[in-house]
């Protein structure tokens, strides 16, 4: 049952990452607005003072980390438009954008469990599942809309 909810929780950052994240509503991606969610989360299920610090510290990371990617989504839609205007563009020139958005998606992927693993790290089991619980009911409402 652990390792299950340890799951469901990195396919939850996940799936923000890799589908959502370039969803803007309100100037804040989903994924920034789950991250903000999850701080929340952390605060109130951690009691001890340098333990809440750790995890702020590894969800104020994940939203850098989360920056970037946007930053490169929006960078690559830039490039894919110019790429396609351009009548004389190679199936070449479209692959080189894809495969460094490709890199950059693995990077921050790869990020994301290291921070997900630290803010674990700096939680008790029980902190731990008080958060998980309160970020299912954060999706549940989110599924609701």
């Amino acid at each position: 049952m652990r390792c299950k909810r340890v799951i469901g929780g990195l396919a939850l950052v996940g799936i923000l990452v890799l589908a959502d994240c370039a969803g803007r509503s309100g100037g804040e991606s989903l994924a920034s607005r789950t991250l903000v969610e999850l701080s929340r989360q952390v605060d109130s299920s951690i009691q001890n003072r340098r333990r809440a610090d750790e995890a702020r510290g590894a969800t104020r990371r994940m939203d850098k980390e989360i920056g970037k990617l946007e930053a490169a989504l929006a960078r690559a839609g830039r490039d894919l438009a110019r790429i396609n205007r351009d009548y004389d563009a190679t199936r070449e020139d479209f692959d080189r954008v894809l495969d460094k958005l490709d890199e950059t998606r693995e990077h921050t992927s790869e990020r994301l469990v290291v921070l997900i693993m630290d803010l674990r790290h700096a939680m008790s089991e029980q902190e731990w599942n008080q958060a998980y619980e309160g970020m299912a009911a954060y999706r549940d409402s989110l599924d609701r809309r």
